[in-house]
């Protein structure tokens, strides 16, 4: 790479030196508050050393440039988490002086560090611009005056939220030091960090002319602390790629990214996950760690890659639906189909099968996708119970969701045909169950109320409502710490907790009521139950030990394979 330029500076000097832009195709900002607060530490214990062995520096890194040479400002292709964070810092260190009657003080902070007027346009422009989606936010709010005024009904991205905890953070830390000393000491304090990000806090900026440079290196160099992550990177490689379509190909990223962030407010893998289920449903089997070099493989030309990001846009809702039951797409579909979809999602927490969801979701007829989804529920029980290596599920979810895909498959018996091979049959189902151990209550409490729904002559017993758990609880009929009463040893006790031959379904008033007494006791309470499961442990009069629990889960196992069926009848 010729023409790259190489210079040593302090992170404060360069922002004073001159505009820098981030360019549309940067990711948003995405430092956490654990990166600014360890920022703010790491320059707070530098300073702290110079009492004691004179002026100290500290290295924050490369930071790479894009120059055209044309007039235009830098481009930011690698470095903004820094120097946003720094310009927040800077900017609440202006507050904190105007709230010490430094106004002169801090208007010289905000002039060569925050924003200036250009002498052409006579507007106000800001030393730092990101990109599209968080500079306004950035400009008007976060380096104005702290506090930041919100209103109730403004919509937030998750990275307009990550800069208001930057922002809360700075100022709160910055706030903090100044609590040590005296009040004529306390602007002196904040003038010497000021000098320290100026001159102390040192970079190298590597200044490249073209933005395919320094895409080479931005996928070697890392953020402090937030690594260029594959999302990163593939959004970089689309935009770039894109060539004259890259301003729909931008739209359509921001709207799919958008989308993404309000659905999974909290995920912040949930993007690169679903850009992973979306390829193998037209690719096959593909890990995280590969997606994008096989992705950069495959998509050669300007219009695969803005069609590709077109169709992740267009397909998201597929996907996101299969997170809300109640989510409109399924308002063409039979109601079972939002029954199925509930038990998968809230009930089940099963993820591994997520790409075969998606690719139902996608293609299949809603009378197919009907019977689609009520097979992924009984599959996924089925290999809850019996067992199945996280690897070889993943493998042939994603075989199958290839073959949807692919258009290979296109009806619910020819799903099922394709999967026979793998999912235990209704013998070796009911075998598993006869001896299976559940950790986790809330599979507990599901298997417990579907079976109890077969008892019932429930034509749908795998679908469970979202019922008030506050209202009925799990109960373990040998308890964990019996009473002399029931005597068993209390090795006995802890070996069948997990037994769901040991459990059962009562409300949380009789719960509490019953406690740990005898079962003898007890079985006045379950005969009451409007549940079959409960109140039918009558039937074992008043003695109910390991023995038992292995009979009464026995005779359960027998109702597995019913309420979780490979039929569709």
């Amino acid at each position: 790479m010729p023409n790259i330029e190489f210079e040593p500076i302090g992170i404060g000097d360069l922002i004073r030196r001159g505009r820098l832009l981030v360019p549309p195709n940067q990711r948003s900002y995405a430092w956490e508050e654990r990166n600014v607060r360890e920022l703010l530490q790491d320059l707070n214990g530098e300073m702290s050393k110079e009492a004691e062995k004179g002026p100290q520096e500290y290295f924050l890194g490369t930071i790479v440039l894009v120059s055209h040479g044309d007039g235009r400002p830098p481009q930011i292709s690698d470095g903004q988490q820094r120097l946003a964070t720094t310009s927040i810092i800077l900017s609440r260190i202006r507050d904190l002086l105007t709230t010490l009657g430094q106004a002169e003080r801090a208007q010289s902070v905000h002039q060569d560090y925050i924003s200036k007027i250009d002498l052409e346009s006579g507007e106000k422009k800001t030393q730092i611009s990101l990109n599209l989606e968080d500079n306004t936010f950035f400009a008007d709010t976060i380096l104005s005056s702290y506090p930041h005024a919100i209103p109730e009904n403004m919509f937030l991205r998750a990275s307009n939220k990550r800069l208001l905890t930057a922002s809360q953070v700075a100022y709160d830390y910055l706030k903090g030091i100044l609590n040590g000393f005296s009040d004529d000491l306390k602007p002196s304090v904040l003038i010497r960090w000021v000098k320290f990000l100026k001159e102390n806090t040192h970079i190298v900026v590597v200044t490249v002319p073209n933005e395919n440079d320094a895409f080479r290196l931005f996928e070697t160099l890392n953020d402090r602390g937030v690594k260029a992550g594959q999302v990163d990177i593939l959004k970089n490689f689309f935009l770039q790629t894109a060539g004259d379509k890259r301003p729909q190909t931008h739209s359509d990223w921001t709207e799919l990214t958008g989308k993404i962030e309000a659905t999974f407010p909290d995920n912040d893998d949930q993007l690169i996950l679903y850009l992973r289920h979306l390829w193998i449903t037209k690719n096959g089997h593909t890990i995280e760690k590969d997606l994008s070099t096989k992705i950069r493989s495959k998509i050669t030309s300007a219009s695969a890659a803005a069609a590709f990001v077109n169709e992740s846009n267009n397909a998201v809702v597929d996907y996101i639906a299969l997170s809300e039951a109640s989510h409109p797409k399924w308002s063409n579909y039979k109601s079972t189909t939002r029954e199925y979809i509930y038990s998968i999602s809230v009930h089940l927490k099963v993820e591994q099968i997520k790409p075969l969801l998606f690719a139902i979701s996608r293609h299949f007829s809603p009378d197919e996708a009907n019977k689609a989804f009520k097979l992924c529920l009984s599959m996924s029980v089925r290999f809850l119970i019996y067992g199945g290596r996280g690897g070889f599920l993943d493998e042939h979810y994603a075989a199958r969701a290839y073959d949807i895909g692919s258009r290979k498959v296109t009806k619910a018996t020819e799903l099922r045909d394709a999967v026979a091979p793998i999912v235990p049959t209704d013998a070796q189902f009911a075998d598993a169950f006869a001896t299976a151990r559940v950790s986790k209550s809330y599979l507990a409490r599901y298997y417990l109320r579907a079976l109890d729904k077969v008892k019932s002559g429930d034509p749908n017993p795998e679908f469970v409502a979202n019922e008030d758990y506050s209202a009925t609880n799990l109960e373990h009929v040998i308890p964990l710490n019996p009473s002399p009463a029931w005597m068993i040893s209390a090795d006995d006790a802890s070996g069948v907790q997990q037994l769901i031959g040991n459990m059962t379904l009562i409300s949380s008033k009789k719960n509490v009521e019953i406690g740990n007494t005898s079962f003898k006791d007890k079985v006045g309470t379950y005969k009451q139950s409007a549940f079959r499961i409960t109140h039918e442990l009558e039937t074992y009069g008043e003695t109910f030990g390991v023995k038992e629990v292995k009979e009464r889960q026995l005779a359960l196992s027998k109702l597995a394979p019913q309420a979780w069926t490979l039929k569709f009848d």
